[in-house]
């Protein structure tokens, strides 16, 4: 059950201009989210780039963060608060309580979510004003469904005109087992990023003009608009 003294565990809080996705280039505050064994006992808020002013006990109320981001932030200098990190949906009453704070000063929001309950993003959609809702794909022909009935229930929840759809792809898949799966989702009207993985064995060389626009290509069809957009931040180091 929520309350005003709802609780979340907070991996950092800090400024710095997106670096990925359909908003990239803006500055924004970050609250990354965190959940499990992860998650220390305090957590790093960092009122410029790359410093470290002080630290903050997990689990924080939403009324000691609301308290903290006004404190220590310039608020409506940024164009969005953008929480990311640990899956958000999982601490869905802690931003029940703490979001209508942040609306009320009129602070544009911004969520990542893959949405793995439905029910919760139910939830979710209302408070925030933007979404970037990842598309968590089957990765194989023959799938019983679950996943794809479950992403038509939360689009179903969206609107293309606030929530745009990421899709992290290796340049080393087979492109066809994804289009085979996004043909079956309800995403004609909405904009994809289509994001290069850089973990691993797949790195950002893979990926040369031709392999680009062939993507770009191959996908287009079903969406509205497309972008390949890499997550510029690692790129130029930004935090």
């Amino acid at each position: 059950m929520k309350t005003a003294n709802s609780r979340a565990d907070i991996c950092e809080v800090f400024s710095s201009i997106q670096g990925e996705g359909l908003y990239v280039g803006t500055m924004q505050l970050f609250i990354r989210l965190g959940i499990g064994e992860a998650v220390e006992n305090s957590f790093w808020v960092r009122t410029f780039p790359g410093t470290r002013n002080f630290r903050e006990k997990n689990p924080i109320t939403a009324r000691k963060l609301f308290a903290d981001l006004n404190k220590h932030f310039p608020l409506n200098q940024f164009f969005c608060i953008s929480l990311i990190g640990g899956e958000p949906l999982r601490q869905i009453d802690f931003l029940e309580a703490f979001l209508p704070r942040l609306r009320r000063e009129g602070i544009m929001l911004f969520a990542e979510t893959s949405a793995p309950s439905a029910r919760d993003f139910a939830r979710l959609v209302p408070l925030v004003d933007l979404l970037c809702l990842e598309l968590t794909i089957p990765r194989k022909e023959h799938t019983n469904g679950k996943e794809l009935k479950r992403l038509t229930a939360v689009l179903e929840l969206t609107s293309p005109d606030t929530t745009y759809l990421r899709l992290t792809v290796d340049a080393h898949e087979n492109p066809q087992i994804l289009l085979s799966q996004l043909n079956k989702l309800p995403v004609s009207k909405y904009t994809l990023v289509l994001q290069p993985r850089m973990v691993g064995l797949s790195h950002i060389s893979d990926w040369d003009t031709g392999t680009i626009l062939e993507w770009i290509n191959l996908f287009a069809p079903l969406f509205a608009q497309i972008r390949w957009i890499p997550r510029v931040h690692k790129l130029l180091r930004i935090p």
